[in-house]
């Protein structure tokens, strides 16, 4: 589970690698601002990406913690400000999204908007190839 200002997001364990604290950022000057800039993971250059930005609830922010995830075209890292939080998911108690809306369940008292990697990274803003 994650906090982004007032709504909480979550992720598939299935798709998160790692989680990074305090990762090296080296900026782009004329990155878009999903985009917060490079990351160095075992030797391979990763971008990050703010996941406030890349959601549309917050404002572009350092990322105290990258969460590293595998998607359709190699690795990307989703920079946030708290430290991710795993929380079991009830199937049954998901609200059911359409077409590419997220799915929504209630854990501890929020409402978790369960995102698709793949969904939130190829809309465009983060400057990754769209699948064909």
């Amino acid at each position: 589970m994650l906090p982004i200002a007032e709504e909480h997001y979550g992720f598939a364990l299935s798709s998160v690698q790692q989680v990074i604290s305090s990762p090296r950022v080296t900026h782009l000057p004329a990155a878009e601002p999903a985009l917060l800039g490079l990351i160095n993971v075992r030797g391979e250059i990763v971008p990050l990406f703010d996941l406030a930005v890349l959601t549309d609830v917050g404002e572009r922010g350092a990322s105290a913690f990258a969460i590293l995830v595998e998607t359709s075209h190699g690795l990307a890292a989703l920079g946030v400000a708290a430290m991710p939080e795993s929380v079991e998911l009830d199937e049954a108690s998901g609200s059911e999204g359409f077409g590419e809306e997220a799915r929504v369940f209630p854990v501890d008292g929020h409402m978790v908007t369960l995102l698709e990697v793949e969904n939130l990274l190829v809309r465009g803003r983060a400057g990754l190839p769209r699948a064909s």
